[in-house]
């Protein structure tokens, strides 16, 4: 078959794309052979040839669909039958009807997926850019393509088929996981992946909010169904542009994704609460003390730093509003090691950016690390000795100050750390 251009309009135009190729139809009578006689033929003359017992089947799209009366249908690429027929169901959702040539009527099994190919499959998000052609056919007005999924059946075939909207989406086996987070830019359904140890392990299908937060359905694909132990963690990995640095760099990209590190132990999960961070780290060594800091409004972020005589012995894990909606709380992780600096009678303050304090014929100013002055950060003191008091234990509450007073500054308490090995 090839390109033909006549008053009619364009026939095997595919081929400009695919090069000519060689339409078979088998005989119904006789023996084999090793010579046949071929000739030219042309699109609207196969399609008059097709024998009258075509194949019919009926599939649903719950969502939208590009396909049209006459587009064509493929099976591993291959031309096998077109959409005949097109109506509403009283869901307002599409129902295709499509005639499969007898010949590959066979390829029909009870496993068998179908999904949309676009008229042109492009998927945009943050430094991505993909366009997908199945060919040229398809380009100008759609189509479907199916095959089965799993092991085949030779069961009966259901009435109607569900009509998926992306081939990822209809060969995904595993039940759907639902991530909430609080925020979902660069979510996108159908394009950002689930990825462990950078190696892509499944597919976000579908991005809504919900109470105030977003709600992400996301399939893995066969072989990580350990991902979905209760306690894995999920976490947005977005790029982030700092003094420091940029962070999540792969990001800009493939585009947002969200990395997963699995719990070591736990039965089966389907939800989970995500992480919105620029980066995933591994859980915190056992030991870490969580502690409550609160303030009015603070500009400090998730993952900023928590110093004790200018050196990081924790970081901002979380951050929300009090329960009361009057203040800002941030939660607190301080590594196994330096758990015991913080005392009931501790203090912290804020080192975000730049400070100044102006007084008579001076100018004084002070400011934290790069990293503090783009993602803000936090110092704390604790007071002499005796006037330490016991030991913070986890969930305790602080206050997180604007500035620190001249006398926290002078603290110089002795305090045993029990180093971890």
């Amino acid at each position: 078959m090839r390109p033909q251009l006549n008053l009619k309009g364009v026939t095997g135009l595919e081929t400009l794309i695919s090069g000519a190729y060689l339409a078979a139809q088998p005989g119904t009578h006789g023996t084999t052979a090793t010579h046949f006689v071929g000739r030219s033929l042309s699109d609207e003359e196969w399609n008059r040839s097709a024998p009258a017992e075509m194949r019919r089947v009926t599939l649903v799209a719950k969502g939208t669909t590009s396909a049209v009366v006459d587009s064509p249908v493929l099976y591993r690429g291959l031309n096998v039958g077109r959409v005949v027929a097109r109506e509403l169901t009283k869901e307002n959702h599409s129902r295709l009807t499509l005639e499969i040539r007898p010949e590959y009527a066979g390829t029909l099994q009870s496993s068998t997926r179908f999904w949309q190919v676009p008229a042109t499959a492009v998927q945009a998000g943050p430094g991505v850019l993909n366009v997908e052609v199945a060919n040229v056919q398809s380009l100008l007005r759609g189509g479907i393509a199916y095959d089965s999924v799993g092991s085949e059946s030779s069961g009966p075939l259901p009435e109607e088929f569900e009509l998926y909207a992306t081939e990822v989406r209809a060969k995904a086996n595993s039940i759907p996981i639902q991530i909430t987070f609080g925020n979902g830019q660069g979510l996108l359904a159908g394009q950002t992946q689930l990825r462990y140890l950078g190696v892509p392990v499944g597919l976000v299908t579908e991005v809504k909010p919900r109470r105030g937060d977003i709600l992400v359905t996301a399939e893995l694909e066969p072989g990580y169904e350990f991902l979905r132990r209760r306690g894995s963690h999920f976490a947005v990995v977005r790029p982030r542009l700092s003094l420091e640095g940029v962070t999540g760099l792969e990001a800009l990209v493939s585009g947002v994704y969200i990395e997963c590190v699995p719990s070591a132990v736990g039965e089966l999960a389907q939800r989970f609460t995500g992480e919105s961070v620029t980066q995933i780290e591994p859980p915190e060594k056992t030991g870490s003390l969580e502690i409550i800091l609160t303030a009015p409004v603070t500009r400090i972020s998730m993952g900023a730093p928590v110093y004790y005589r200018g050196l990081p012995v924790g970081k901002v894990a979380r951050k929300g509003l009090s329960a009361d909606g009057r203040s800002v709380e941030l939660m607190v992780e301080i590594e196994a090691d330096y758990a015991a600096l913080v005392r009931q009678n501790s203090k912290f303050w804020d080192i975000s950016g730049i400070h100044a304090s102006v007084g008579f014929l001076s100018l004084k100013v002070q400011s934290g690390s790069l990293e503090s002055m783009a993602i803000g950060g936090m110092a704390f003191a604790t007071p002499d000795n005796a006037a330490m008091g016991p030991p913070a234990r986890r969930g305790t509450r602080f206050e997180l100050y604007a500035n620190p007073r001249k006398e926290w500054l002078r603290w110089d308490p002795t305090i045993p750390l029990k180093k971890s090995k």
